[in-house]
């Protein structure tokens, strides 16, 4: 045996072991859907499944269909870990996933993470409304990056008003969606404003 075969069938083996494995765990769950599979001190010596990061997006995404309220990638990273202990998705990978999913309008980006405090999300059809099912009105950041993009337009503020706020009385009292195309149209201004480097 050389080894490039070794290696072959090691790659064979750990496949059909974390399948084996796979199908134990959704046995238990379906016997037992309130508990988290158990597990051993030897746990910690099974092979981890390394999966491309289309994988890892699609476990990201299934973890969000039983996401309730506000979010961060602890969060995610927490359900996976229980749900999906063989994946092997770092902090890095998972937060990159988000961010991706935010930029996409999948998740909505409510609290961005400063320092040690991570971003905080929530589900793109939770973002327009609270807990009690009123709208969702704007935060103090979006109002905060709102003003500084009209700075950069040269925009008033009677101007910022007379084509984006209305009859609001002020910025933190619209719609969080509202404020937010707002925001993305005047995001749009300001890159198409700026020169491009040569």
């Amino acid at each position: 045996m050389n080894e490039a075969e070794f290696l072959e069938l090691k790659k064979k083996l750990t496949d059909e072991f974390n399948r084996n494995l796979d199908a134990l765990r959704r046995v238990w769950r379906i016997e037992h859907p309130s508990q988290p599979p158990p597990s051993s001190p030897d746990d910690s010596a099974l092979p981890k499944a390394r999966l491309p990061r289309g994988d890892v997006t699609n476990a990201v995404l299934q973890a969000l269909s039983d996401a309730r309220g506000d979010f961060t990638w602890r969060d995610v990273r927490s359900w996976l870990a229980d749900r999906q202990p063989d994946l092997a998705a770092n902090r890095t990978t998972v937060s990159q996933i988000l961010k991706k999913l935010a930029q996409s309008a999948v998740i909505v980006e409510v609290e961005v993470g400063r320092g040690k405090r991570p971003s905080r999300y929530v589900k793109s059809e939770q973002a327009n409304s609270n807990a009690n099912g009123e709208p969702r009105l704007s935060t103090f950041d979006q109002a905060a990056e709102l003003r500084k993009l009209a700075g950069q337009l040269g925009y008033t503020v009677q101007r910022l008003r007379e084509e984006y706020i209305g009859s609001y009385e002020k910025i933190v009292h619209m719609p969080f969606d509202v404020v937010e195309r707002i925001l993305v149209e005047l995001r749009d201004k300001v890159s198409r404003q700026s020169p491009t480097p040569e």
